[in-house]
């Protein structure tokens, strides 16, 4: 009886079944990680707002995948030599170049400089003129002290000046009064007796009894004199005697 040509059934054993799994979930890898750089991919040259705050964010992740990818086993269908060229290009394309990442800091140096100097011209500046505005104003204040201190000295001397006038107001009312007073004096003791005259000038100053005397004719005076004590007539004598010497020295004859 001849053999019928039956279907060959495959065994499949359980390290076929490990690796069929294995490639299985290698293959769903590379597929998550195809769509991860294709997305990367689209962003970089779309980028977003937030890519623009952060431009060094996605080719960094583009960069760490293909490493990832170039580190995976390629035991799949898919894992040919094609794919991690594929990758690299990828993460070339989208991390940037050298000579434009240092263009790009050395544009943002330059315009932090620019900014910088305009910001230290402006506070230099703003710092001139508080400080001449200070200035004026402490010079104002000083002129406003010495303005103050000027009226008040104006004020003290006119009134140092009225009381200078009332002074010499008063005074020459005394020096008229004592003139008054010695003329009636003069008189009054020109017409006692000369023993009361001599009573009343022993009782007086020294000074005063003297100008008296000075002013009294010279023949009353000498009957005044002679009823005097010996003392005080030889005081109010020496008393006039140097009275007449400073008016000779005073007024020296030629």
């Amino acid at each position: 009886m001849p053999i019928p040509n039956s279907v060959p059934v495959p065994i499949f054993s359980s390290t076929v079944r490990a690796q069929q799994r294995q490639e299985f979930h290698s293959t769903s890898q590379w597929v998550a990680q195809s769509k991860v750089f294709a997305d990367a991919a689209s962003e970089t040259f779309s980028p977003s707002v937030s890519l623009i705050s952060e431009p060094q964010l996605v080719p960094q992740q583009v960069a760490q995948l293909a490493v990832s990818a170039d580190a995976s086993p390629k035991t799949t269908a898919f894992s040919t030599s094609e794919s991690p060229s594929i990758l690299k290009q990828v993460a070339q394309a989208t991390v940037p170049s050298d000579a434009s990442s240092t263009k790009t800091i050395a544009s943002t140096a330059s315009l932090i400089e620019g900014m910088s100097g305009m910001n230290t011209e402006e506070i230099e500046r703003f710092c001139s003129n508080i400080g001449s505005q200070a200035a004026d104003a402490r010079f104002q204040l000083q002129r406003q002290q010495l303005q103050q201190l000027r009226d008040q000295i104006s004020e003290r001397v006119k009134t140092l000046e009225e009381k200078q006038q009332e002074y010499e107001t008063w005074l020459k009312r005394r020096n008229d009064f004592i003139s008054m007073a010695e003329d009636s004096l003069v008189e009054v003791l020109s017409k006692m007796r000369p023993d009361a005259a001599a009573a009343q000038l022993a009782l007086m100053n020294s000074l005063v009894a003297a100008s008296l005397v000075l002013k009294l004719s010279p023949k009353v005076s000498s009957t005044i004199m002679n009823e005097l004590p010996p003392e005080k007539s030889a005081e109010l004598t020496q008393i006039l005697v140097s009275a007449q010497q400073f008016s000779a020295r005073k007024n020296p004859v030629n």
